[in-house]
């Protein structure tokens, strides 16, 4: 059943679990009116003040823990009137509205608090993203979920980064200002594609300085000698 308004008698639509007033208009009315009411919980009669249903605190809670248990066995779940939710709408697009809320977050963001719980935050999701990228461009070398270098096999994430195997040229713009944990979130979004590979910083160095890193000209320059030495046998 719909509430009715102890005001008005008119049936209404609740947008707030403890709303006993079909309109402003109406709560208004009611601290001039000082009605008496029965408790929702106890049926006992109270002094209304335009502000409650139920005349102490612990009905309060009662109220509160039985709208709580009837909006879960709801099958649609608990939703607000297309009326509330249209100007709830027209609110949030307001430039005032807009201006309140980046003011508010700004100021939360500068507590000393929650600028730890943030930082914390974006620590681990940092960690997470980096493992899970870096363990896939080393699944083929490694044959494992171990990050490794695809140059000299160094195995210590702290020291591996994602390196583009034929350079930053030819990606966008946005792309090539990308680093860290940008570029990870980045690489893992448009689904781990082609065309990188892992290092650790000293063969990323190395190959960014000249065109091989100086462990492959080491394993070449091996290939030549054991190829010079079966061609002479």
């Amino acid at each position: 059943m719909m509430p009715i308004c102890p005001i008005c008698d008119i049936e209404y639509s609740k947008t707030r679990w403890n709303q006993i007033y079909c309109s402003i208009k109406c709560k208004r009315k009611s601290r001039n009116v000082n009605s008496v009411l029965n408790c929702v919980i106890c049926g006992t009669k109270f002094n209304n003040l335009g502000h409650s249903t139920t005349c102490s605190i612990e009905c309060s809670k009662q109220d509160r823990i039985e709208w709580k248990k009837k909006r879960l066995a709801d099958q649609n779940g608990y939703s607000r009137t297309p009326e509330a939710k249209a100007k709830r709408k027209i609110l949030e697009s307001s430039p005032e509205f807009k201006e309140r809320h980046r003011i508010s977050s700004r100021l939360r963001s500068q507590r000393p608090e929650v600028k730890a719980k943030m930082k914390k935050s974006l620590q681990e999701r940092s960690a997470q993203c980096k493992l899970e990228v870096f363990s896939h461009y080393s699944k083929e070398i490694s044959d494992s979920d171990v990050p490794i270098c695809a140059c000299c096999k160094y195995d210590d994430i702290r020291f591996l980064t994602l390196d583009h195997i034929d350079g930053r040229k030819h990606l966008p713009k946005k792309e090539q200002k990308l680093k860290s944990f940008g570029l990870w979130s980045h690489i893992k979004k448009i689904g781990l594609p082609e065309g990188y590979q892992i290092l650790c910083f000293n063969c990323n160095i190395a190959k960014s300085t000249s065109k091989f890193c100086p462990h492959e000209i080491d394993r070449m320059e091996d290939e030549i000698r054991k190829e010079m030495k079966k061609s002479k046998l």
